[in-house]
């Protein structure tokens, strides 16, 4: 099965072989739901290739998301993307829903969101 939809949200037994995958190679669940995702791998196709991923470089969406505090509003992450990154607020727009669905952010009230999990780390 290949996913080719950012929205897509793993079955119980894919999310165990991801969690599998992120054990043994030592990434971050997201690490490889954003490779499955974007590199529309299979989970047979990733766990060949999961060792290889150790080792790319953090882009600056990586760091971006790093630089986020634990908590924060959405004036705050326009701010950073904008001021700091260059990026255009309609793209980190894109990036805070997709980031809540692959559950790196959850909405906690209206306009504040918490980071849960750790983009490209572990």
């Amino acid at each position: 099965m290949k996913f080719k939809e950012i929205s897509y949200i793993p079955a119980t037994f894919e999310e165990e072989q991801i969690n599998l995958i992120a054990k043994v190679y030592n990434l971050t669940r997201v690490n490889v739901l954003i490779h499955l995702i974007h590199g529309h791998l299979t989970l047979e196709e990733l766990s060949s290739r999961a060792r290889e991923m150790k080792d790319i470089k953090p882009e600056p969406e990586v760091d971006f998301f790093n630089k986020l505090p634990e908590t924060f509003t959405t004036k705050k992450f326009l701010q950073i993307a904008v001021n700091d990154f260059n990026f255009s607020e309609r793209t980190v727009e894109r990036k805070l829903r997709t980031w809540t669905k692959l559950k790196l952010v959850k909405k906690i009230s209206f306009g504040k969101y918490l980071k849960i999990e750790d983009y490209g780390r572990k």
